[in-house]
């Protein structure tokens, strides 16, 4: 048996788990560009589409990330188990199937009560994040998790580069309904494509993991892994990071405008741009710094160093001072992510990790439940800077738990099934 899996197996000498991995990581890229065409600026479509004005543009930018989160965390461990057991790539094209019809319905949706039920419907059936997650752990050896995670991330952060910017000039060409409709054809498109490329990876299945019911199955596997300590402190950090993160992004378009005089749109671009330029760098080399430094260390740096770097953001008077402050958080912030995951990855008995990402799916959408609505009832009272003050200490918990309670795994190569012809 080789140190790593498939390596014999796949097409022009290229294993099956690494060419999984590109076209994974080329969709995402693809996919999340194209989502940042119109998502960063919920606020400004509330505002210009829907005719919301005041406070109750941060207030209803909040909820309606909140809705959305609250249904991810209901269904994200559902669907995350069914992938171990059906399979990872009918799942991940399931999810782009529902990704491009809520996509379309948020470009005919005329009041904010049907952008309620419309987020309700996306973070019921889509995840497509959490699928890809999946599909890339469960094929990646072992000792390949870190490389796996990190190359997956850059490709999350550096959407978040063209999306924004691109977003903000579209919108000012054509409107934000129009580019939701652009984002729902690539999205179709993508879907089509990972049909016809990614190499199934069958779950290695026992014969009694097999005679139980799809719901059975479900309880056993998430009863399972929350109690494993080790993967319940990392989906807790997780929570708490993701916690610090909504808490203010989504009232990130309302600062830009508050230091803006003109072209809101397009100075969310550059912020946006900024935050994952670093990023993405961040996420590249995180995987060799967790092999340099552990996986402990490297994650308890980036959260310290991302709670630090939120107070420059609070300080910010200029869209260049916003601009640059938002880069040295996501220099740390960036590499938080993909650490965790990969520590998710190394901590997951093989053949579960759909459970183990579709939980983690779960503390990050419950985060984006209570943060969004935290944030923008902080904002509507307090003001915007307020939320990011949040920020900081929210992940200034998170580091304090890492520092107690994570401890580096024991990481190795090991052996997973041939893919299916």
């Amino acid at each position: 048996m080789t140190t790593e899996p498939h390596a014999a197996d796949g097409i022009d000498g290229v294993p099956y788990w690494r060419r999984n991995l590109w076209v994974v990581t080329i969709v995402i890229f693809v996919t999340i560009s194209s989502a940042n065409l119109v998502f960063p600026f919920m606020p400004l479509f509330l505002k210009e589409d829907i005719g919301l004005k005041g406070g109750a543009v941060a207030f209803w930018s909040g909820m309606l990330n909140a809705v959305l989160s609250g249904a991810m965390f209901l269904f994200s461990p559902i669907w995350g188990t069914l992938s171990d057991r059906w399979g990872r790539k009918k799942m991940l094209v399931r999810a782009y199937i529902a990704a491009t019809l809520v996509i379309f319905l948020h470009a005919v949706a005329q009041n904010v009560w049907q952008l309620v039920i419309v987020r309700l419907m996306q973070g019921a059936f889509s995840g497509t994040t959490t699928a890809a997650l999946a599909l890339a752990a469960a094929g990646a050896p072992r000792d390949k998790i870190g490389y796996s995670m990190g190359l997956v991330q850059s490709a999350m952060f550096s959407s978040q580069l063209i999306g924004p910017l691109a977003g903000g000039l579209l919108a000012a060409a054509v409107g934000y309904r129009m580019s939701f409709v652009v984002t729902g054809v690539v999205y179709a498109i993508c879907g089509i494509l990972l049909w016809a490329l990614i190499q199934e990876v069958p779950a290695n299945m026992s014969e009694e993991a097999r005679r139980r019911s799809p719901l059975s199955a479900i309880v056993h596997d998430l009863r399972g892994l929350t109690g494993q300590r080790s993967l319940l402190t990392i989906l807790i950090v997780l929570l708490m990071f993701n916690m610090g993160n909504t808490l203010s992004r989504p009232l990130l378009a309302l600062i830009v405008e508050s230091v803006s005089d003109a072209r809101v749109a397009v100075h969310t671009g550059y912020v946006f741009a900024a935050l994952a330029l670093t990023g993405t760098i961040a996420s590249l080399t995180a995987g060799r710094a967790t092999q340099l430094f552990g996986y402990r260390r490297w994650l308890l740096f980036s959260l310290l160093g991302a709670a630090l770097l939120y107070i420059p953001v609070v300080l910010a008077n200029s869209i260049f001072t916003l601009a640059l402050a938002m880069a040295a958080v996501g220099l740390f912030s960036g590499a938080t992510l993909p650490t965790t995951n990969a520590l998710i990855g190394a901590t997951t008995e093989p053949g579960k990790e759909g459970a183990s990402y579709g939980l983690a799916a779960s503390m990050q959408a419950l985060a984006g439940a209570v943060g969004p609505f935290i944030g923008g009832a902080v904002a509507a009272g307090f003001g915007i800077q307020a939320g990011f003050i949040g920020s900081a200490i929210a992940l200034g918990l998170a580091a304090a738990l890492t520092f107690v309670a994570v401890r580096d795994p024991e990481t190795g190569p090991a052996p997973a099934p041939a893919p299916a012809s």
